[in-house]
């Protein structure tokens, strides 16, 4: 089971001084999230404060906040507050996670490129995500890209920056997909990310990419490449066709790699970038979930983790379990 982060990425929420950006679970979710990940603006004159049973903690000198705390149950909002001291609070969602029913770390975010990602932990047996196999003590990342039916333009291919260092391995394109328009308690996308949007726009999370709702059909052809020298691994639509690409309303398979590193540590330089399309349409570069490259922030990462983990099992000594891009 896997979830959407239905972050209004095309659209940063904007406020005079501070704003309160309010991060929801949604009614339909079934699992807690964990932890969660924003970036802001005016890194060195934000901070980003959260109620007392959460920690917004900055990563280094970056403009990039990891929440963490209380698990945040089906139905429920956490208020994520944004001051900058030199002009306007600027915020945006960019990912977060959750433990599956078995037990294994997920993460989810979305990209406005359009990409949409999610990875999966192989937990200690393994694991698979539609017939891909993720190794004991290893991470399956998987992206799926797509156009909203009124677009105007054609994607040929986009770049993912993935690291020289990532270990990535087993790139593979799946012969599968999943619907772009939305229906009951599915969303592959939410299509307000492309309209107007308000301040204090919400940050939800969502039911997103399970094996159950995949079409079981392949999106048009889709290449997918990794040069190990540059680090970058790059979609390609059509790659036969040199006058035609992703259109209005259609998908690219999924396509996935491994990696032994979990995911996080966004840098400022966006790691979606190159998208090219076949027309004038420009869309900005943006982030999506790759491995996190360094040893040492791994290590306080799985350490994090762990005291979560216990956390949340003496948590639930005391009170029912709840199970668990726009």
């Amino acid at each position: 089971m896997t979830f959407l982060l239905l972050a209004r990425f095309a659209n940063d929420a904007f406020c005079q001084g501070n704003i309160v950006y309010p991060i929801r679970n949604k009614d339909t979710s079934t699992v807690d999230f964990t932890s969660f990940k924003v970036k802001t603006g005016n890194a060195p004159t934000t901070t980003v404060t959260v109620p007392s049973s959460w920690v917004a903690t900055r990563e280094g000198t970056t403009s990039f906040w990891v929440i963490t705390g209380d698990a945040l149950a089906p139905g429920g909002t956490l208020n994520v507050n944004v001051t900058n001291t030199a002009g306007n609070a600027r915020v945006q969602g960019v990912s977060g996670d959750y433990r599956d029913d078995e037990g294994n770390a997920r993460w989810v975010t979305i990209c406005s490129d359009p990409i949409s990602a999610t990875v999966i932990s192989g937990g200690s047996i393994g694991d698979t995500y539609l017939g891909y196999s993720i190794p004991p003590n290893e991470f399956g990342y998987f992206y799926q890209m797509w156009n909203v039916s009124d677009f105007s333009d054609q994607t040929k291919s986009a770049d993912i920056r993935i690291g020289r260092s990532s270990g990535a391995h087993t790139f593979e394109v799946i012969a599968n997909t999943f619907e772009i328009n939305p229906v009951d308690g599915f969303d592959l996308q939410d299509l307000e990310v492309w309209s107007a949007v308000p301040e204090n726009t919400i940050f939800e999370v969502q039911q997103y990419m399970e094996e159950e709702e995949a079409l079981g059909v392949p999106g048009i052809d889709t290449d997918w490449e990794f040069d190990a020298a540059t680090g970058v691994a790059t979609m390609t639509f059509l790659p036969s066709d040199p006058l035609r690409g992703l259109g209005p309303g259609q998908t690219g398979s999924i396509v996935a790699y491994t990696s032994p590193l979990p995911p996080g540590n966004f840098s400022e330089v966006p790691n979606v970038f190159n998208v090219e399309f076949l027309g004038d349409f420009t869309c900005p570069n943006d982030f999506c979930l790759v491995p996190m490259p360094e040893p040492s922030t791994v290590a306080l990462f799985i350490l994090g983790l762990v005291c979560l983990i216990a956390d949340r099992r003496m948590s639930s000594r005391r009170s029912l379990f709840q199970p668990r891009q726009s």
